[in-house]
This record gives structure tokens, C-alpha cells and sequence, in this order.
């Protein structure tokens, strides 16, 4: 699976990456309360779409946002 390719890169360089494997409910809960390393999301839209993308970044019940709030000007959710 992917997510072995994944951890065997990471791996390579030093890295230790874990899977937690979670239940739709648990992981949006997860992601949204910023309970994660690294985790993908799925976009918005027609997949990779970059605009769908990026626009998820500034909406709160998503997984970008409270990464978003930690972050120093000028990265914050206001620019």
C-alpha cells in the first residue's frame, strides 16, 4: 500500500513514521483538532484541484487550519 512506500522513504532518511488507522468520524475529529504528525486529506472537488485545495486551508472544520493558527506572520490563515 501507499502508505508503506511512504514510511519506508521516510525510513531512509531517519524518519520513523507510525500509521494510525482510524475511522472516518475519529480521523475528521483527528485532523481538525490538530491530533497528527502528518496525515492526508482528501480535497475538495475534483482530486488535486489546487484551488479547492488551498481554499480548504482557511476553513476551520479542516485539517490545515489549526496548523495554520500556530504559525508566525506572514504564513497565518490571513495570508
Amino acid at each position: 500500500a501507499i502508505e508503506d512506500d511512504i514510511r519506508a522513504d521516510l525510513a531512509v532518511v531517519g524518519i520513523t513514521a507510525t500509521a494510525r488507522f482510524l475511522e472516518k468520524e475519529d480521523f475528521n475529529t483527528a485532523m481538525v483538532d490538530g491530533d497528527y504528525d502528518l496525515v492526508f486529506s482528501e480535497t475538495w472537488g475534483a482530486p488535486y484541484d489546487p484551488h479547492s485545495y488551498v481554499n480548504s486551508w482557511t476553513t476551520p472544520d479542516e485539517a490545515h487550519y489549526p496548523v495554520l493558527e500556530t504559525l508566525d506572520p506572514p504564513m497565518d490563515p490571513e495570508n
